[in-house]
């Protein structure tokens, strides 16, 4: 090997050409065997060992540090699956509840149905509830309107029946007064006939008495004859 600044490096058929790996002391010299000294032979085995020990090492802290990364990712992915397994029921939770309000709703649906279709049913007839009435009220609108007409004819009438009825009851009242007039005139009139049948009787008796008494008979003509001129003159409406 050779040497540069008072130190010596390692030969290069030990794969290590170039590079300062190892610092000799000064009173160190090379071997003179070459190589076919058995402690180059032996460095020579041992440095490729080690070489071979620290690829070995540089894997294993590679193994370690994927291994180490594996279990931080594991223990993360392990919460993350804890939070998920959290979430998994709390959202199995929420389905389940989801489906009982589901069931409810789909209950309140059934009812909501029910009920909107018996208020369908119920507004169709009130509709033609509604038709039946507006139709009774025209009906009820033309009678009335008929009945008015009919009102006002007969309250015509009933003006011409109140002044026929006037009428006939000034007529009424007249003949009243006729009436009273006439049997005041019957009564006098009887009472002249009464006059006249009790003088026609004495004028009868005083003539069977004149066929005895001439004078009497007389005097009973001449009353007679004066009587009948004021039955006559008697006033007759």
């Amino acid at each position: 090997s050779g040497t540069a600044g008072g130190r010596r490096t390692l030969p290069a058929e030990l794969g290590l050409a170039g590079r300062r790996v190892l610092t000799l002391p000064s009173h160190v010299d090379q071997c003179d065997q070459g190589e076919n000294c058995c402690w180059r032979w032996l460095a020579h085995a041992v440095l490729k060992e080690a070489s071979w020990l620290k690829e070995d090492l540089d894997a294993s802290r590679e193994e370690h540090n994927q291994y180490t990364r594996d279990r931080l990712k594991a223990e993360h992915d392990a919460e993350a699956f804890a939070e998920l397994r959290g979430a998994h029921s709390e959202t199995v939770r929420e389905l389940n509840e989801c489906r009982g309000e589901i069931g409810d709703l789909r209950r309140e649906l059934a009812v909501l149905k029910t009920a909107h279709a018996h208020k369908a049913a119920r507004e169709q007839e009130l509709e033609r509830e509604c038709t039946r009435v507006e139709r009774d009220r025209r009906d009820t609108s033309q009678r009335e309107v008929e009945a008015l007409r009919r009102a006002e004819g007969a309250e015509r009438e009933l003006s011409k029946v109140n002044a026929v009825v006037e009428d006939l009851q000034n007529q009424i009242l007249h003949l009243q007064d006729l009436k009273a007039r006439v049997g005041a005139e019957l009564s006098e009139c009887r009472s002249e006939r009464d006059a006249l049948r009790r003088t026609v009787e004495e004028s009868a008796s005083k003539k069977k008495k004149g066929k005895r008494d001439p004078k009497a008979a007389a005097r009973g003509s001449s009353l007679a004859s004066s009587r009948r001129p004021g039955a006559a003159s008697s006033p007759r409406r």
